[in-house]
């Protein structure tokens, strides 16, 4: 992995979180379940992606899959964790406990993608790369535990405190475990980061299928999505938040670490302050702004330990 490629993958995965927040001001006024949003973002999700892989394959002239079995394979589990699982208990953690602690409690996937990685694979991050990452999620933190900040927005469908808070970190576990088999797969054949995203969308969107029509809820989500303005909220949210968000969370997972990846794309709450601002007007205090500092901070440490390695041997006082 080389450095024009690391750069990428933490260019890739800022854009990701950028548009996950953009795509956070449609979701959260569509009025559905949990299930109901995860099924129709993974349906609408998989034939935008399916559009995108054919354009691309009649552009590039190569065939529009490329995966091969393990990669599917792979993709399969990343699909059943990431999508069908992490992102319905990311729904429901938001819809209980609001923004702001979902926010909060989904930081703590860099944690688990780390224990992963050590525990499966043996990977050990640099001292360097290890206190940028905790940087970020410092200043993700301090940013989400303001208070006073425009994430405090009333839960839509509330429920049990304790519910929402286990959904979370589930979220958090299962999206560092979709994480994990992304890399792999990709790591391991020529599967594209927009394949990748498709296959797990598509393993996502048959498992959310058969639980809504399991539950007799398909003919009511019908209903709803084509009721007042829910149609062109999910379109925007779909569009920007899955089809183009997970893609270039794909693209973090390909050209980078997953430690790293996984912490970059926790950092929608950054991106929130301004967007929130310029949408909403809410103003953020001197605390949040000083989270966006160390996260800024940290994510510069990230992006070139060789940097600051060199900096410390050469401003360090020699003995």
């Amino acid at each position: 992995m080389g450095v024009g490629d690391r750069e990428t993958g933490i260019l890739a995965a800022l854009v990701a979180a950028f548009l996950w927040t953009i795509s956070s001001l449609f979701w959260n006024r569509v009025r559905m379940s949990a299930v109901a949003l995860n099924f129709i973002k993974c349906a609408l999700g998989t034939l935008m992606l399916l559009v995108h892989l054919v354009v691309l394959a009649w552009f590039n002239g190569h065939p529009v899959f490329q995966a091969n079995g393990f990669a599917w394979q792979m993709l399969a589990w990343g699909g059943i964790f990431g999508i069908a699982i992490g992102d319905y208990c990311y729904f429901r953690s938001l819809q209980i406990v609001g923004p702001r602690k979902c926010f909060l409690l989904t930081t703590t996937t860099p944690i688990f993608a780390i224990a992963l990685m050590w525990l499966l694979f043996g990977q050990k991050l640099t001292l360097v790369v290890f206190w940028g990452i905790l940087m970020i999620m410092s200043g993700v933190g301090l940013v989400v535990m303001e208070r006073r900040t425009a994430f405090e927005i009333p839960s839509l469908m509330p429920g049990q405190a304790w519910v929402g808070v286990w959904l979370g970190l589930a979220s958090a576990v299962c999206q560092a475990l979709g994480g994990m088999f992304s890399q792999q797969a990709m790591e391991n054949s020529e599967c594209s980061p927009g394949e990748a995203a498709f296959i797990r969308l598509l393993v996502g969107a048959v498992i959310m299928l058969a639980v809504v029509v399991g539950h007799g809820e398909f003919s009511k989500i019908r209903r709803e999505l084509l009721t007042g303005q829910h149609l062109k909220l999910v379109i925007c949210g779909t569009a920007l938040g899955t089809w183009l968000g997970i893609w270039m969370s794909q693209v973090a997972y390909q050209k980078t670490d997953l430690a790293l990846a996984s912490t970059l794309l926790t950092t929608s709450p950054l991106f929130a302050i301004p967007v929130m601002y310029l949408y909403y007007g809410h103003r953020t205090t001197a605390l949040a702004w000083a989270g966006s500092l160390i996260a800024v901070v940290g994510v510069a440490i990230a992006l070139n330990p060789d940097a600051v390695l060199f900096l410390y041997s050469n401003l360090m006082p020699k003995s």
